[in-house]
């Protein structure tokens, strides 16, 4: 048995990885594994599948072997995956796809697996056999679990045991230990040593899914691999969870019933209330038992004359399509406590996908090729001159004079290039000599929405390359995804001058929002009449080492994206990207936003020349761990005030789930919101783009016992994201707050050591918190169709658009809520 089920070896994959997950005789010399799993190496193209593109523009390959044993000394057999035969379309049914081994011959051929006739009951007793894969601290927080489990050791052949648990519609449930690389693997009853799922997903502290044997059946008497790419009719079955784009790439594991480990598991008898049952407690037991169509299931509080109350109540975000059902038939009350509807978010939407296990990492970033000095991310203590500034008062003006200092070269790295006027200013540099390289979002390249402040970047780009020379500009759009660069987002903004200056911000290049063009007359006028365009907090600054430092790792970021594959216009993502409907409201916001109080007083820039300690963050480093520790760390030294200014916190959708990083992060900053003498944080009040609520994070700080009154505001148009502790070290540059912008996507901050800075910093915020407003709450009331909830499109669902929504790409929203 042992020796039909083999890891899926990786050859000249971009990413690095050694392996994609697991896979298993199903059929004679055919291997089954997950879609996930086979998407990570192959595609589709016409009516059959090719492998993707590998490392140095070869094509990559795979293999299938039965070895990979704890003692390296026993091998196993080692056979090459000559074709891939089917992968289930993104909107099938199930996460499958099957492989053709290449033959050795007459005779050669294992006897595959045999498949139970029927699904398996609840609480048979069941093993797995996979390969589990090392889940880093961006993704499983609990490393010491993971080492008392495993040991240390992970990519071997695995036994793990467990039960068959609840039945899921569509899927098999069961409750072995499993990390990333069991995707694939076998699920093996262990009385009749028959097989009776295919693993495919885990729910974090959960449960873990399979394809049922009933489904298995099906594919093998249909001989599916066989068949034209089309999907038969047959009852429905819940389709598997799919990656997002940029999706957050998370692993989860399941811990057996049999090991003893505390998960903070509790009673989940429907409606039978328990004394002392805390709101907390009751929306975890309701979360493990939820409905379909549930996202997410939190603390909420309901509304008391116009403000957030006391009252708790179990608040739930439903899929928009199950929330009229929801509302009529789902439980209204739980355990003592009101059960209130609304839609989800795009956030929960996207966090709601169930982790899938594939080995590969999130991306193909190179850390391993940046251990040379001039990439070090340790603080830096030397001469500096900083130059401290804010949008929208002096954003631009600045920008525009860093832009004309005269400059042999530029090396910059943005996620949005749009601004007409920036472009003429580095037609200007080009045209004065200067050579410039520049690493760009595919967002940079999106079309023009508007023709008086945009430019089409494809067209001008390469009117600039024919006109100076491929030595003068070059450029590349970063690839993304699993074997890009990154997970989601270029989403840095950082323009390094020669070698010893630069330009770093929350804002992207973009008139219409963060670098807005203030004329004089309106500078006069701000305290009656606010500018237009967004907070933002940006420094320019002048240190030989720092600009080294990001200088050195925008060039390897270059170099790396095109080992991967990149260009210089992005290249079209072999799979289809999901698409979200939008409802027209969420234009009319955007077109018509929402007035910001005027300031009180306006931010002057602040010069400062002295010796400066500043510590250079960026992500993907160490899995986020550059930046992510710090963080904490700064959060920690707090001894007196923490203010922090963020767009939006990623609130936990899953009470029991612990997300990485960027619950760490939550965790500290909730501990300062209540215990110290000052603590308060600005979100950035945009409920209206559907994208995230700031009402979910007003609910989660008052659950753990925060003052939200006094505490928590709100404002529109801000899109910095800093924090200042103590007034003495400022946190400042582009990392939002959720898993991905903390761990996988590329952003830069720098964290400074410095009273004058902070204290500059410290007193944008005031002014900020002085015009800002109470979170509101959320009222639960049916709205009109059209205005409930962006709502998320299936890949390949050919449903007609919705009245009263536009139809666009997922990735195209997301920047267009992130302005």
């Amino acid at each position: 048995m042992v020796d039909r089920v083999g890891r899926i070896d990786l050859v000249d994959f971009p990413g690095g990885a050694p392996f994609a997950g697991t896979g298993w005789l199903i059929d004679a010399g055919i291997i089954v594994t997950n879609r996930h799993v086979a998407n990570v190496f192959a595609r589709r193209q016409g009516q059959g599948f090719v492998f993707r593109q590998g490392a140095g523009g070869g094509t990559m390959s795979t293999v299938w072997d039965t070895g990979h044993f704890r003692d390296a000394a026993s091998g196993g057999l080692r056979r090459q995956i000559a074709e891939v035969l089917y992968i289930e379309p993104d909107d099938g049914p199930n996460d499958i796809a099957f492989m053709r081994l290449a033959s050795l011959g007459h005779g050669d051929e294992l006897p595959p697996f045999k498949i139970a006739g029927s699904d398996a009951l609840e609480n048979t007793a069941v093993f797995t056999l996979g390969y589990p894969a090392k889940a880093p601290p961006s993704r499983i927080s609990d490393q010491a679990l993971m080492q008392r489990l495993y040991r240390g050791i992970y990519d071997v052949k695995r036994f793990a045991p467990g039960y068959i648990t609840a039945p899921r519609a569509g899927a098999t449930t069961h409750d072995c230990t499993t990390l990333g690389g069991n995707s694939g693997s076998v699920v093996v009853d262990f009385k009749t040593r028959e097989v009776v799922g295919l693993h495919f997903a885990g729910i974090y502290k959960e449960t873990n899914l399979a394809v049922p044997a009933s489904q298995l059946n099906f594919y093998v008497a249909k001989k599916r691999w066989t068949l034209p790419l089309v999907i038969e009719s047959r009852p429905a079955i819940a389709q598997a969870p799919q990656p997002a784009p940029g999706g957050r790439g998370t692993v989860s594991v399941t811990v057996p019933v049999t090991i003893t480990v505390d998960l903070g598991t509790i009673s989940t008898v429907a409606g039978a209330a328990r004394v002392g049952m805390s709101v907390e407690h009751a929306a975890e037991a309701f979360w493990k038992q939820k409905p379909e169509g549930v996202l997410a299931a939190r603390v909420g509080y309901l509304e008391d004359d116009g403000r957030i109350g006391d009252t708790p109540c179990i608040a739930v975000s439903a899929q928009p399509g199950a929330l009229e059902g929801l509302r009529a038939d789902g439980p209204h009350s739980f355990q003592g406590y009101q059960v209130q509807y609304a839609p989800a978010t795009v956030e929960e939407q996207l966090e709601g996908l169930m982790s899938l296990e594939a080995a590969a990492a999130p991306n193909a970033y190179d850390d391993d090729a940046r251990r040379d000095p001039k990439y070090q991310l340790s603080p830096v203590e030397e001469l500096m001159t900083v130059r401290a500034h804010v949008s929208p008062e002096y954003g631009f003006d600045e920008l525009k004079a860093f832009m004309s200092e005269d400059a042999g070269s530029w090396v910059s790295a943005i996620y949005e290039f749009r601004a007409s006027a920036i472009s003429d200013l580095m037609a200007k540099r080009l045209a004065a000599g200067t050579k410039i390289i520049l690493a760009a979002d595919f967002k940079t390249f999106a079309d023009v929405d508007d023709e008086t402040t945009e430019f089409d970047a494809e067209a001008i780009f390469q009117k600039w390359a024919d006109r100076f020379g491929d030595g003068k500009f070059k450029r590349i759009a970063v690839p993304l995804g699993t074997t890009g660069l990154v997970q989601q987002s270029y989403h840095i903004k950082v323009t390094v001058r020669n070698d010893d200056k630069f330009w770093l911000s929350s804002g992207n290049w973009k008139s219409s929002s963060s670098q807005p063009i203030i004329d004089p007359s309106e500078r006069d006028r701000a305290t009656e009449e606010d500018l237009p365009g967004n907070r933002e907090w940006h420094v320019i600054v002048q240190s030989p080492t720092l600009a080294e430092r990001f200088r050195e790792h925008i060039l390897q970021d270059v170099r790396r994206s095109h080992d991967l594959g990149g260009k210089e216009v992005p290249v079209k993502a072999d799979d289809r990207e999901p698409l979200v409907d939008v409802p027209e409201s969420v234009f009319e916001a955007i077109e018509r936003p929402r007035e910001r109080r005027p300031p009180a007083r306006l931010k002057k820039p602040l010069e400062i020349t002295e010796s400066i300690v500043a510590a250079p963050l960026l992500t993907p480093d160490r899995e986020g761990g550059v930046y992510s520790e710090a963080v904490l760390k700064l959060i920690r030294s707090a001894r007196r005030s923490l203010v922090f200014q963020i767009p939006y916190i990623g609130m936990p959708s899953n009470p029991r789930q612990h997300r990485g990083y960027i619950d760490d992060l939550i965790g500290e900053l909730t501990d300062k919101l209540v215990s110290l003498d000052d603590a308060r944080v600005i979100l950035r009040a945009d409920s209206s783009k559907k994208f995230s609520d700031p009402t979910h994070s007003a609910w989660y700080f008052k659950s753990k016992g925060v003052d939200i009154d006094s505490r928590l505001k709100q404002i529109p148009n801000h899109h910095t994201k800093g924090m200042v502790v103590d007034g003495k070290r400022v946190l400042i540059g582009s990392h939002n707050w959720s898993g991905m912008g903390v761990s996988t996507n590329r952003d830069a901050s720098l964290i400074f050591d410095h009273a004058g800075i902070a204290k500059y910093f410290a007193d944008a915020f005031e002014i900020d918190w002085d015009r800002a407003d109470p979170v509101p709450p959320k009222k639960f009331v049916p709205r009109p169709r059209g205005e409930e909830s962006v709502l998320m499109v299936p890949p390949g669902d050919e449903a007609p658009q919705r009245p009263g929504y536009r139809r666009m790409r997922l990735s195209d929203y997301l920047a267009m809520v992130d302005e």
